[in-house]
Order: structure tokens, then sequence, then C-alpha cells
């Protein structure tokens, strides 16, 4: 009786880097999240600019379902927030794309950049600043904030780090796996994949 070899699963590569990843400064305060998606359908060519999201993407205390608090105000804090993946999911296949989140795995993530796709991810703001989740519940469901929720592109990764594009300055920057993974996973690695229907 003949029996299938079971197939390996696909192994990216040590590095990755994806060319011509645009930079992008966002325009409000708060608006870090639709900052790093605009500059990824930027990067795709079908711009969808942040103010499509402040428009369509509602506002709702609990970040998975919409915008939490006041994209103007200070940032850093609980009450005045940000958004999660999720909710800015309606709004890029409403303007042309596929969005899929998921949660955990460096090796997801280095898949798809290996791929050739950029992956917007939440960390928290500061290298090295300790922070402690916080759990609030709204209409019944649980949800985590933590406070310096940040949102940025990575747009590459080799052995020792990954590279960013940060949308708080619309620059490059280039952090350090333990640095990195520590800040991903207080979101329990929380990423965006947007890419071309």
């Amino acid at each position: 009786i003949a029996t299938a070899t079971p197939q390996p699963a696909p192994v990216a590569p040590d590095a990755a880097i994806i060319d011509g990843c645009p930079t992008l400064a966002q325009s409000y305060s708060l608006s870090c999240e639709y900052a790093a998606a605009s500059a990824v359908t930027l990067f795709w060519g079908n711009f969808v600019s942040e103010d499509v999201f402040v428009s369509q993407v509602p506002s709702s205390p609990n970040p998975h379902l919409g915008f939490r608090g006041d994209i103007y105000a200070t940032f850093g804090g609980l009450d005045d927030y940000g958004v999660y993946a999720e909710a800015l999911v309606p709004v890029l296949e409403t303007n042309g794309y596929s969005a899929n989140v998921f949660y955990g795995g460096v090796d997801r993530l280095k898949e798809n950049v290996a791929a050739g796709n950029p992956v917007v991810v939440w960390i928290t703001a500061g290298k090295y600043t300790p922070r402690t989740p916080v759990i609030e519940s709204y209409d019944g469901k649980s949800f985590t904030l933590v406070a310096g929720e940040h949102a940025v592109v990575i747009y590459g990764y080799d052995s020792d780090g990954v590279y960013i594009m940060d949308v708080a300055s619309g620059s490059y920057a280039y952090t350090a796996w333990d640095s990195f993974v520590t800040r991903w996973s207080y979101f329990d690695q929380m990423a965006l994949v947007i890419a071309p229907k």
C-alpha cells in the first residue's frame, strides 16, 4: 500500500527584506494604526488614507470593535487609546484589499515578509519599557489594554532583529528580536496582513 510522504511545512529564509516599503508619518496623535495600514496600501499602489479609516471605523470602548477614545488626545493612555486589527478589516476590504488578522507566530510573520507582504503589528512604544496589561470588559466581552500601544509596519528581518517602518516619525528603524517579541507579545502578537484582492 502506497502512503503519501508528508511534506514539510514551508520554512522562511533566515533573512528577508521588502524593497520599496514607503515611509508615512501619522497625521493625528493617536492614528498610528491607520497610518501603518495606509502605508501598506501605499506600497500596493491603491492608497487608502488615514481619513478614510477615520470616517469608516466606528467608535467603541473595545478596540477590537472600533476606535477607543479621542484620536487627537495625548499618546500613551488607556482611555484615549486607538484601535486593534479586526476593526480595520472591513474598511480595507471595502477599498479593494484582503485583510487577514493573526495572533502569535514569529514564523508566520517571517513567512509573510519573505513572501513580500509588509505586516502591520501592534507593539508598545519604548524598547525596554516594561508594561502591565489591563483587562477590561464591554458588552460582556473582555479585552486587554496596554499603555503605550503603538502600531508599526514590519518590512524585513534577519537573525538579529526586525526592520520597522515607524509611523510615529515616518522613518525606518531596526529592533532586536528580544525587545520586539516582548513588546509584540503584550498584544498576543497581533498582526494584520493586507494584500490586493
